[in-house]
Order: C-alpha cells, then structure tokens, then sequence
C-alpha cells in the first residue's frame, strides 16, 4: 500500500512539472517584455506549439486535447468523448494523458473538468476514466492576459481498465 501512495506521488509531482513546463511553453511563445495582451498573436503562437509538438506525438487523445485546444470554437458547446487519466492540482481536476517524447520529456495533454460536478469526487487520482460532456470555454490567466481554453461539463463520468 504504502508502494502504491509513493507512485501516485511520484506521478502527481511528474504532471504537476509537465503541465508547468506546458503552460511555460505557452507563456515563452506568447509573452514579450512590451505589454502584451492576447489577441490574433496568440492563436498564432498556439498554432505554432502545435504544429512543433504534433509530429512527437502519437497518443490519440493528446492529439484530440491539442487540436480541443487550437481549434476550441470547432467543439464549443458540443458533445466530447475522453479517456484519461484523472489528474488533480492544487483543487482543480483535468482527463489526459502523460506522453513521452523521443528525448525522453514527460508532457501532460488534459482538460479541465466542471470543478462542480460531485461524480468526480467517486474516482481517485491517477484512475483511468471515459468522460463525455459538454465542451465549454473559461479563461485562464497567465500574468497580464488570458487564454481561452477547454471545459468538460461532464454529462457521464465511469472508470475503465487501462
């Protein structure tokens, strides 16, 4: 037992460095020393991260989050289908996947899920889910702007083997 707690540890604090070295990733892409605000640039510079990550990925559903991502008025306000892992930082839950890339680097692709919704609180961390609901959009802060960037209001939520 006391094996199990020290790997889910070891694997929050891996997601916890992936989804910094992501969000980094955008902020270095999108920020310059002028005061910036986002606007066309930054669904530019989002293209760009794109396209230079896609072609080191091959995991389904990292390719489904990014493209959620980059292309989020395609899905807004439509229906979603996402099997991950549920991942918790801080006192927020997202599904995604950790994929590997050829130098070895960890990456955490995943979405937030509805932060009110009780059925989330049935699944431990690091369980394997299918998730349907709902895209919607929020806005996360980075310093001195904003990204809009993919909600899963979950509709059904149930565990699966992995």
């Amino acid at each position: 037992m006391e094996i199990i707690k020290k790997n889910k540890m070891i694997i929050s604090i891996i997601l916890l460095v992936g989804m910094l070295f992501t969000t980094s990733l955008y902020v270095f892409n999108d920020y310059n020393n002028d005061n910036h605000t986002c606007t066309e640039s930054c669904n530019h510079s989002d293209e760009n991260l794109y396209n230079s990550v896609n072609n080191k990925v091959d995991n389904e559903t990292a390719l489904k989050i990014m493209d959620m991502y980059i292309n989020l008025d395609n899905y807004e306000g439509k229906m979603a289908t996402l099997q991950g892992q549920l991942f918790k930082t801080y006192d927020e839950y997202s599904i995604g996947v950790i994929q590997t890339l050829a130098t070895g680097e960890d990456l955490a692709f995943n979405i937030i899920l509805d932060p009110n919704n009780p059925q989330i609180n049935e699944f431990d961390v690091l369980d394997w889910i299918e998730v349907t609901g709902k895209v919607g959009v929020v806005d996360e802060v980075h310093g001195d702007h904003t990204h809009a960037v993919p909600i899963l209001y979950i509709d059904t939520i149930r565990k699966i083997d992995n």
